[in-house]
């Protein structure tokens, strides 16, 4: 359960850390936003969701597996 908690986490920091200029999808989504290229922003934070969407529906899958 933490390792998936913690890869969760890590996918959400990532993104709020490129956003203050350290690299990575923040990085892409701030430069979107600057550009005003929105549809590409959409993009990314339709990608961003899902994958904290599926991450949270592994970790439910795997906790109801280890009961």
């Amino acid at each position: 359960g933490v390792i998936i908690y913690r890869l969760d986490a890590n996918v959400r920091h990532s993104t709020v850390i490129g956003i203050v200029g350290a690299g990575g999808i923040g990085q892409s989504l701030s430069a979107s936003f600057s550009r005003y290229d929105y549809d590409f922003a959409a993009a990314i934070l339709l990608c961003i969701a899902i994958l904290v969407a599926l991450g949270e529906w592994f970790s439910d899958w795997v906790r109801r597996k280890l009961r």
